[in-house]
């Protein structure tokens, strides 16, 4: 089904589609999967009639002077929120697959390092090596790449640590390793500071559950594992600090790290990261402050941000006179806060909670791959403070498969 609204749906048959085919896709995509599901009664309708309520409210808002976008957001949701029905009683089958899981990050890694040597996936140039910009993998551009990968080392830990096979536990170890370096190579702020966080988590409650492990044979081997990985790091901070055949007129990957760090916190330019970021949280926070229920409606922060910046920039001596087209708030929350208001932010923010809830419960029962779900869903939730992943379709059906197994 996927297969047919990517490339078979004759999208130019359909004129008011034409220029944003994605919208169709998404369209026919959410309600073939719900006819799919429906079919095999695997859908609550009550369930999925409350989970969307707020956001339909919102979309029906900004559906009549904004319809390409609020229209596309809305069927972006209805897609991702399906998938919480597909997997109810199947989690044995990702476990069982998980090598499958490995082996994708493998290959996104190699073809990532391919095109951060300045070669796409089939050994053509497209330009200059060793940029950070260059990385579109399997998976599209720099962040879904860093994202994709970020959020699948949980579960490669969780395979590392539990697998019994030594070959499957090398492939697991390659699997993580290729990772880490593609990672750190991409240089995704958020993304890095995001799996930073859940590695923290991981490994803190991965050493108190293990405290209470009985088994003393297995202590020694997750202790072996353990300095596996350490050596993994080892080679992967060796390559990211002198990359084979890295100029040497050039900074090195860790040097532009730390300088597109220093962007963040710095305040001598007035267009460096932080300068543009503040302007647009300003712009999505003044445009809640106009309308803090319902706020203005699904997808309108493209359309409305224009006329909130200019009274910013006109007003505030910190902006004047600057402007920037911005077609996201680069902070999910603010613009879920701008465009649903507290009404779908409130909605949003509890699904969150119960989800935490539900993990901290699952985990302290001793479940390593709840604890492997919640870390790789913490990445994109860190991420979406300073970002928009809710936005990328790949990435937010990720995050509610990872939230449902």
């Amino acid at each position: 089904m996927y297969f047919i609204t990517l490339f078979l749906i004759p999208i130019a048959f359909i004129p008011m589609f034409h220029i944003q085919a994605e919208i169709i896709k998404i369209t026919i995509f959410a309600i073939g999967f719900f006819l799919y599901l429906f079919m095999k009664r695997e859908i609550q309708i009550k369930k999925i009639i409350f989970l969307c309520i707020p956001f339909f409210i919102s979309y029906l808002i900004s559906f009549r002077f904004n319809y390409f976008d609020s229209h596309f957001l809305f069927f972006h949701f209805i897609s991702a929120i399906l998938f919480l029905f597909i997997f109810d009683s199947q989690k044995h089958i990702f476990l069982s697959k998980l090598h499958y899981l490995a082996f994708s990050t493998i290959i996104v890694s190699i073809f990532g390092l391919i095109n951060y040597y300045g070669y796409n996936n089939f050994f053509i140039p497209i330009g200059e090596s060793f940029s950070r910009g260059l990385f579109k993998a399997t998976t599209g551009n720099t962040n879904f790449t860093s994202d994709f990968l970020a959020t699948s080392l949980p579960f490669i830990f969780f395979g590392f640590f539990n697998e019994k096979q030594k070959c499957k536990n090398v492939f697991f170890w390659i699997s993580g390793s290729l990772s880490v370096l593609v990672i750190l190579f991409c240089q995704t702020r958020s993304v890095l500071f995001g799996l930073f966080v859940s590695l923290v988590i991981y490994f803190l409650l991965f050493t108190i559950l293990n405290k209470k492990e009985k088994e003393t044979q297995r202590l020694k081997v997750n202790l072996i594992k353990i300095m596996m990985l350490f050596l993994s790091l080892l080679i992967s901070l060796f390559l990211f600090f002198s990359p084979p055949g890295y100029p040497e007129y050039k900074d090195s990957p860790f040097e532009q790290l730390i300088g597109r760090v220093s962007d963040v916190i710095s305040d001598e330019n007035d267009v460096d990261p932080a300068y543009k970021r503040e302007l647009e949280w300003k712009t999505a926070y003044n445009m809640f402050l106009e309308k803090p229920v319902f706020g203005h409606g699904w997808g309108t922060f493209k359309l409305l941000s224009p006329d909130f910046q200019s009274k910013i920039t006109e007003k505030e001596q910190r902006f004047y006179g600057y402007y920037q087209r911005d077609f996201r708030a680069h902070s999910d929350w603010l613009q879920l806060l701008a465009e649903g208001g507290v009404f779908v932010f409130v909605s949003f923010l509890l699904i969150i909670l119960i989800i935490i809830v539900e993990a901290v419960k699952k985990i302290a029962l001793r479940d390593y791959f709840a604890l492997a779900v919640f870390c790789s869903w913490m990445v994109i939730l860190v991420h979406s403070f300073v970002e928009f992943p809710f936005s990328m379709e790949p990435l937010y059906q990720c995050l509610l498969y990872y939230l449902h197994i």
